[in-house]
């Protein structure tokens, strides 16, 4: 039987209809956070009743892009990339902190 007094964090999740909102919104908390590390997002930024609880905001891939992740890291691993991202479904490497990025 589960305890409905547990504190622990809830998942909230929201669909929104085009990238760029997607996008937008990763980039304001991010800078939010970065800004403020002291007041990072927390459930008083959104208007919710109750004690002040940190707001975690991440984005779920879809299975293709998951895949492609993956299979980026794998292959950023075999060729000793010391830096690895996948940007609009482009896989990018790079080697060392000043090199620019490497795009297959």
């Amino acid at each position: 039987m589960r305890e409905k007094n547990i504190d622990r964090p809830r998942r909230m999740i929201t669909k929104l209809r085009m990238f760029q909102h997607q996008d937008a919104v990763l980039v304001v908390v991010g800078k939010n956070n970065r800004a403020n590390p002291q007041k990072k997002l927390a459930s008083q930024h959104l208007d919710l009743a109750g004690p002040r609880k940190p707001i975690f905001v991440s984005e779920e891939l879809l299975p293709i892009n998951k895949a492609l992740h993956t299979a980026t890291r794998v292959r950023a691993k075999e060729y000793n990339y010391k830096f690895m991202r996948v940007h609009s479904s482009v896989p990018s490497f790079g080697r060392m902190n000043t090199a620019n990025l490497i795009y297959p």
